[in-house]
């Protein structure tokens, strides 16, 4: 006989036995084939195959290869740790009895097994290593349970934390257990799951109800964990868990799709809490359930979240919220994930790097030993060696976290001089989108208010803000803690009766607590971020706080702006405002900082702090140019119970508050700037602040409206904001040096909207700043308003007749374009003949008979022959590349540039050398009209402008407009003149009234059809600018005829147009319904009857009427697809001619595309406002990327709303109703950059 052993694993063989007879070659080829292949064989033998959590026997060695290759570094890591427990057992080993284990907070144990049996897989020959290992089994299964005793019942976070490392311990190292070994293990993790899978049944655990919260994820992928053990032994009794679990993980991930900035509303600390649990599910949902997350929108923006919170140094994240100077869990293992799984750039990669090898092992810095080694097993499974470490390019140091209410500047950067960050917070608890959840009731009957969300860990820190000049810190978050106002960097007040701690002072709602008190809060609990721009190296934000203190305290405004002027010159602005008869009379503005101790400073007359590092002091001076007393105070080593990161030290500075505004300013600078000079303006304080200064030799001229929303009727916010700035934004910023003066403006700007990570954005076919380009200087901002698009020839040719032919190249009605200014030529040559013909005329009958005959006989010749080549000099001279005659063109545009290309149209003011100050044309109180065809998209503004502060937003359902011959919310597209307003008094009273006398007139009205809910939209917002939004398509045509009511100074217009095929397809499925495809009818009818309807109403045609008409006979039977493409042609071509009428900019129409709100809703949104002369509150811009990006909102012609509705119509529509479309409405692609199929 012969003996055969073949090993299967590091400590398991199988032995074959064979006679002598049978060793033939056969019989040796046989054995070696089974050798190679008896993993697999093994596998399917074993009625428990383990390692299958994360991966198989089978990868065991590929893992191992890894380890000594690429994945080096990691292991590095890994090996550290193991022999770190090994020296120290008495510190990290379980204790060998209950009481100890259950005396304190106890993850520790569970997070460092996890990485022991990682190192069991990589290291299978360290058989100390495995003995301790099984040693710390063993103590951990001879406990009945795993709670801490103080908790015990209540918190079963440390059980998930316990159940997690024991589970995957067991699961790792299964082949290397004894047989009674596996047993006592396996019975001890399904003991655990049953009793959390019942208390998970009950659900009175908050684990089980609230989603996202970080406890969530951390117990219930622990719970997976056991659940996926089990089921390898007990399917039938596992199953039930299994499912329970993914629907509850998936539901998580479905809520965070609605966080579309990738922030975690409790902070960077906890946020990697939630992400290890979330990004560890991703992987084992795909690998065990066949379920795909990596489009989640979340996860897509999550990478962000980590890289835009951190310090300079990759050591410090933004300390918002609870939280240490860092991360709880990771990050590397959740970046590694994402770079792996989802962006597959090789930045996530590049940025866990520099984490790894910038981590501190010193305190207050080094991580702790309880949870840095938790993620090191997922963090080695996890890395994709193969995506090359990539540093992300072309990136804003601004980053707007729109869901969370944070603006973060300069993250991501490595330590040095010029390496600032900056931070501002103004928001919600648990962000927008668990707010708008929870308002609008999305998910009855499984979301219950605030019962499925915690804030706990959040804090009242609204209009707080973090200042890392150099990557020094200066202000601080005091970070882990008691929820007291006065810990974070905000605003107290006093005296207040209604104060439940610090009395006389009172902070923000929620307060006084061990955990915030979010369930107060609400939808007008809250604070904002009004504005957010970058200017250069500039950088500004602006809040208001108000909606998060006690209405006793009768406060009208709580605001504050944040101005970065150098990299180490932050000026911060406050605000207080009160409403009459408020006894509050003092206001405390609190600076922390946890790292340093403030001193005393003074310096050009202004008193406050500083803190001193190697390279320099940091200091800090408070302005205030109204008369009173100014008190500042610093206190150093305050730590009440609870502050876990150690004593803060802080500046308190106290202001009394005057009758109807007070302002203090706070000056940060840094050792490379010396400020040489600084003084007040004298301004009205009730509109903002001005401040002069020298700053290494450059002077600086500062100007800051601190006008948010009026709460009177007699102020209007853009016309005090113009008082201040000379437009409608927050600042302005004029510097002069040697080089010249350059001027920064910020509240109507665009750039800093998070332009896109990654590649470069392609051309935006939406211009909007116009930007001159200074050497050595940043471009200068200049805010204007201006038209959207296009070619401006196409847009001549639309008021030059509507001319229209059938072209035989392409066949489509078509625009006649001009050639060179062709009816400019034509003109010119008919003139030419005429004066030719007058010549010859003269010559022969009239001059004979005059005394002055030679004279006249001359003259009849030069002058045919002058004004021909003055014509031909004209047309060499004075056309462009583009056939327009810019000679005439700029005098009747005098001060005005006109930027062409291949897509799009900017206009823009045009200064002289001597014109530093440009004059800025922002309406006063601009009247803004919204208006599209209905299914086009109209329903995407609403987002921008509903609930947001600075304007009084009037939606299509409460508009019952007065016409006495129809009804203004149907489709109409008779055109309205200025000159025939015989059947529209009516209705030019009401657009004048609202625009003039608003609570006047509707005071006056009878309480019934939309009257009683614009009353109450127009009370709420006192003299903020009107937006009314028409998505019927009853406006798109008389947009003219508003203007002439409103005023041409005031008045403002958007039409929102979608690709005809897109429209078309969309309204036929839509109306395609049982009971609803009457209405498609009546919205075709409208063609047959339009002129019979316009002349009914006195009203004109719409453009293109005749033209389409006169195609009627050649398109034999027009079916409702040639119908709607006529609507559309009309109404489009309407809106598109109204802008040509006046594209110079004097009453622009801004051409919104849906498919540009679908594919960049950030420029977009910020273009848009920006144009309407209208700070974007990020709130805003929120609703509008959310909307589009979640996939989770429904709209009523769409659906739900998501890319696919951009080209659904490729595969809708058929080739014959695509070929008519274009034949009808391809006249208007050009301009609207559409391309024929």
């Amino acid at each position: 006989m012969i003996h055969l052993a073949i090993p299967i694993d590091d400590d398991i063989s199988y032995t074959f036995q064979m006679s002598q007879r049978s060793t033939s070659l056969l019989s040796y080829i046989f054995l070696i084939v089974i050798s190679l292949q008896i993993t697999d064989l093994t596998d399917v033998e074993d009625a428990f195959p383990h390692p299958m959590l994360y991966f198989n026997q089978g990868d065991a060695s590929g893992l191992r290869s890894k380890a000594s290759s690429t994945h080096a570094k990691i292991v590095t890591y890994i090996s550290d740790a193991a022999r770190e427990i090994r020296q120290d057992t008495d510190r990290y080993l379980p204790p060998d009895d209950l009481k100890r284990f259950a005396a304190n907070w106890n993850e520790h144990f569970g997070n460092n097994l996890c990485m022991l049996a990682m190192y069991g897989v990589l290291f299978p020959n360290d058989d100390e290593a495995f003995k301790l290992t099984s040693q710390y089994m063993d103590r951990m299964a001879s406990y009945p349970d795993w709670y801490v005793e103080s908790s015990r019942g209540r918190d079963q976070v440390p059980i998930g934390h316990s159940l997690t490392g024991f589970a995957t311990a067991y699961d790792f190292l299964y082949r290397r257990f004894s047989e009674q070994q596996r047993e006592k293990y396996y019975q001890v993790i399904k003991k655990t799951v049953v009793d959390l899978y019942r208390l998970f049944q009950i659900g009175k655990v908050e684990w089980a109800n609230q989603y996202i919260h970080n406890h969530a994820p951390s117990n219930l992928v622990a719970f997976l964990l056991g659940s996926l053990v089990v089921s390898a032994r007990e399917e039938n009794i596992a199953r039930p868990w299994l499912l329970k679990v993914q629907e509850h993980l998936d539901f998580a991930l479905e809520l965070f799709s609605y966080v579309i900035d990738g922030s975690v509303d409790e902070g960077v600390s906890y946020g990697s809490y939630t992400s290890r649990g979330l990004t560890q599910y991703v992987y084992l949902a795909k690998r065990h359930f066949k379920i795909d997350h990596s489009n989640n929108p979340w996860l897509k923006e999550h990478f962000w979240f980590f890289y835009h919170t951190m310090l300079p140094g990759y050591q410090r994240t933004v300390g918002i919220g609870d939280t240490n100077y860092h991360w709880f869990y990771g990050p590397e293992s959740q970046i590694h994930s994402l770079d792996a799984f989802v962006l597959q750039s090789g930045n996530g990669n590049w940025l866990a790097d520099m984490i790894r090898s910038s981590r501190s092992k010193t305190k207050p810095l080094a991580q702790s030993t309880a949870q840095i080694w938790s993620t090191f097993h997922t963090e080695f499974l996890f890395y994709n060696s193969s995506l090359q470490s990539t540093k992300p390019e072309r990136v804003s140091k601004m980053q707007i976290f729109s869901d969370w209410g944070v603006v973060t500047y300069g993250g991501g950067q490595e330590m040095g001089i010029g390496k600032t960050f900056l931070s501002f917070k103004s928001s919600v608890p648990n962000g927008e989108a668990v707010q708008d959840i929870i308002d609008s009731k999305r998910y009855p009957g499984r979301i219950n208010g605030w019962t499925n969300f915690n804030a706990g860990h959040e804090h009242p820190d609204q209009n707080s803000f973090v200042f890392a000049p150099n990557g020094r810190y200066v202000v601080s978050e005091s970070m882990y803690g008691p929820k007291m106002s006065h810990l974070d960097n905000t605003v107290v007040f006093a005296p207040s009766s209604t104060s439940r701690c610090n009395q006389p002072w009172e902070g923000q709602v929620g307060e006084c607590d061990k955990w915030l008190a979010y369930k107060l809060y609400g939808k007008e609990i809250r604070g904002e971020i009004l504005s957010a721009q970058m200017s250069g190296e500039m950088a500004f934000a602006a809040g208001e706080a108000v909606g998060t203190y006690s209405k006793s305290l009768k406060l009208s405004s709580v605001f504050r702006a944040t101005l970065l002027l150098t990299p180490e010159i932050l000026i911060v602005v406050d605000a207080i405002r009160r409403f009459e008869g408020s006894e509050t009379s003092k206001a405390s503005f609190l600076f922390h900082n946890t790292w340093t101790k403030y001193k005393a400073h003074e310096d050009l007359g202004f008193k406050g702090a500083k803190v001193d590092y190697p390279e320099g002091s940091y200091t800090m001076l408070t302005v205030a140019h109204q008369h009173g007393t100014t008190n500042i105070s610093l206190h150093e080593g305050v730590q009440p119970a609870g502050l876990r990161e150690g004593p803060t030290n802080f500046v308190n500075v106290t202001v009394p508050l005057l009758n109807d505004v007070t302002n203090a300013v706070h000056i940060f600078s840094g050792p490379n700037y010396k400020i040489q000079s600084l003084e007040m303006e004298p301004m009205s304080p009730i509109s903002g602040v001005s401040l002069l200064a020298k700053i290494n030799s450059e002077s600086y001229s500062v100007k800051i409206s601190t006008f948010a929303k009026s709460h009177s009727r007699l102020l209007e916010p853009i016309r005090e904001r113009k008082r201040v700035t000379g437009f409608g934004g927050f600042a302005k910023v004029t510097v002069h040096n040697k080089s010249g003066e350059y001027v920064h403006y910020f509240g109507l700007d665009n750039d800093s909207y998070n332009a896109g990570h990654g590649p470069e954005p392609r051309q935006y076919r939406m211009k909007l700043d116009a930007t001159s380009d200074i050497p050595g200087r940043v471009p200068q901002k200049i805010p204007y308003t201006s038209s959207f698009p296009s070619r401006i020839e196409p847009l001549q040719a639309l008021k030059q007749g509507d001319a229209i032919k059938q072209t035989p190249d392409v066949d489509h009605i078509v625009l006649r374009k001009p050639n060179r200014d062709g009816a400019y030529l034509i003109a010119q040559c008919a003139m030419f003949v005429a004066v030719s013909l007058i010549a010859v005329v003269f010559r022969r009958f009239v001059t004979p008979k005059s005394k002055f005959n030679s004279l006249f006989r001359n003259a009849s010749w030069h002058v045919p022959c002058c004004l021909f080549l003055s014509a031909a000099f004209l047309n060499s001279y004075c056309l462009d590349g583009e056939g327009r005659n810019v000679c005439f063109l700029s005098k009747r545009n005098s001060g005005l540039a006109i930027d062409v290309n291949t897509s799009s149209v900017t206009v823009h003011p045009v200064h002289s050398d001597s014109e530093s100050n440009p004059t800025v044309s922002i309406p006063n109180d601009p009247f803004v009209v919204l208006t599209s065809l209905p299914g086009s998209g109209g329903f995407l503004l609403e987002k921008m402008f509903e609930g947001s502060s600075l304007t009084t937003y009037l939606p299509t359902e409460i508009l019952n407009i007065p016409f006495p011959i129809g009804d203004t919310r149907d489709l109409d597209l008779c055109v309205w003149s200025s000159e025939s307003n015989h059947f529209r008094l009516e209705t030019a009273g009401w657009f004048n009234s609202l625009k003039t006398k608003r609570l006047l007139h509707f005071n006056q009205q009878c309480k019934t059809g939309g009257f009683e809910n614009i009353q109450r939209v127009l009370r709420q917002n006192h003299n903020a600018p009107i937006v009314m939004n028409d998505v019927r398509g009853f406006w798109t045509t008389k947009l003219p005829w508003i203007k002439s009511v409103i005023g041409k100074g005031d008045f403002q217009a958007a039409v929102v147009v979608r690709d005809p095929r897109s429209w078309i397809y969309t309204m036929l499925k839509y109306h395609s319904g049982e009971g609803i495809d009457a209405e498609l009818d009546d919205i075709t009818d409208h063609v047959d009857k339009l002129q019979a309807a316009c002349k009914a109403s006195d009203s004109n045609l719409p453009y293109y009427h005749a033209q389409l008409q006169a195609q009627r006979p050649r398109l034999r039977r027009v079916d409702n697809v040639e119908k709607l493409a006529m609507i559309w042609t009309m109404a489009v071509g309407s809106a598109l001619a109204n802008m040509a009428d006046d594209y110079q900019g004097s009453w622009p129409v801004h051409i919104i595309r849906f498919e540009d709100i679908m594919t960049e809703p950030e420029r977009a949104t910020t273009d848009m406002f920006a144009k309407l002369g209208l700070p974007l509150p990020v709130k805003s811009l929120n609703k509008v990327i959310r909307t589009v990006k979640s996939g989770r909102y429904k709209s009523q012609y769409d659906g739900y709303i998501n890319a696919d509705i951009l080209t659904a119509w490729r595969i809708g529509l058929s080739s014959v109703d695509i070929r008519k479309i274009e034949t009808i409405c391809g006249g208007l692609f050009g301009i609207l950059d559409y391309e024929s199929v």
